[in-house]
């Protein structure tokens, strides 16, 4: 059975207001931490207008499917084990938007099932090695805006493949083969504004290329080397950047709140 868990969808039909906070919401989620706006609770979730999505406690991976083959959801969500071959069952919903699989394995040749699904927004594979192949996949969906790979394998290489990616605006991965070169390339997502590194090996050299993501407006970092001398220059290149340090509020955070 796939237990299911609330969907936090994020329509692209919100206002610009009611969208950040939505956002914020879905990083709070990812990232295990709870995060407030405008005294707005942390779990508010939005359901797009076209497609409801109402769900009972558990349904199994094939009813999630039929649901939204006919239009009854927009979401896949699975808690238990998914691979290659249940993969490519998806291939063929072009009204999937929402893909959570927390449990995924799966394959950078596995993920070539995704390619060609119109509407895909936001994809969490947890426990999915990701690789270079596998994110050009992922990144051949230009359509993404939350993308979640905390368990990703994927090079500076592959991470150049983000730039096919005109929309995302919250991306949280972690892979032990990036290094401040890759960094260069995160630059260049403009839309960008809820970035979490795991345990990437950057320095502060790599920090500072971060400096030029004029619209980041939260920054989480867990298990990176870098000093308090780059958190300051990141500060004063990107004023009142809301930052995580190792799960806690940096002491200095603009928007810091008791969890």
């Amino acid at each position: 059975m796939s237990r299911l868990r609330k969907v936090s969808y994020v329509p692209s039909t919100c206002n610009l207001a009611i969208r950040r906070i939505c956002l914020l919401a879905v990083l709070g989620s990812l990232a295990g931490c709870e995060m407030h706006s405008s005294g707005t609770p942390a779990n508010v979730t939005h359901s797009q207008d076209s497609a409801p999505y109402a769900a009972p406690d558990e349904l199994r991976l094939a009813d999630q499917i039929e649901a939204v083959r006919d239009g009854r959801s927009n979401a896949i969500v699975a808690t238990n084990a998914i691979t290659d071959n249940q993969l490519g069952q998806l291939a063929d919903l072009p009204g999937l938007q929402k893909l959570q699989l927390d449990n995924a394995r799966v394959s950078d040749i596995g993920l070539q099932s995704l390619v060609g699904l119109p509407q895909l927004e936001q994809i969490v594979l947890r426990r999915a090695p990701v690789g270079d192949e596998g994110l050009r996949h992922i990144c051949s969906l230009t359509t993404v805006k939350i993308l979640n790979l905390p368990q990703a394998r994927f090079t500076d290489r592959g991470l150049s493949e983000l730039a096919r990616l005109p929309d995302l605006e919250l991306l949280r991965f972690s892979s032990p083969n990036v290094t401040d070169d890759g960094m260069q390339q995160l630059a260049t997502l403009k839309r960008l504004r809820f970035l979490h590194l795991i345990s990437v090996p950057i320095s502060d050299a790599g920090l500072a290329r971060l400096e030029s993501l004029e619209h980041l407006e939260s920054l989480y970092l867990d298990d990176i080397g870098v000093s308090d001398d780059a958190i300051e220059s990141l500060w004063k290149a990107i004023p009142g950047l809301h930052l995580h340090f190792n799960q806690q509020h940096h002491d200095r955070d603009p928007h810091r709140h008791p969890h």
